[in-house]
């Protein structure tokens, strides 16, 4: 996990989270890339796994 980033309500495998991310409400993320100053917040259910691979300064609402 990145310097600065936050982590609220998650479950992560498998992944490498850079810089300033802000991660919220998502179950579960594996096998995943999560580039600098990203945001990824869940609203509403979806599958339970996410694959990811966020380039930086990127902002996802799911």
């Amino acid at each position: 996990m990145g310097n600065g980033s936050i982590l609220e309500n998650v479950s992560i495998e498998h992944s490498v989270i850079l810089d300033n991310c802000h991660l919220r409400n998502v179950e579960r993320i594996e096998d995943s890339l999560i580039g600098y100053n990203s945001k990824v917040y869940r609203q509403e259910s979806q599958r339970r796994a996410l694959r990811l691979l966020v380039g930086d300064d990127c902002e996802i609402t799911m």
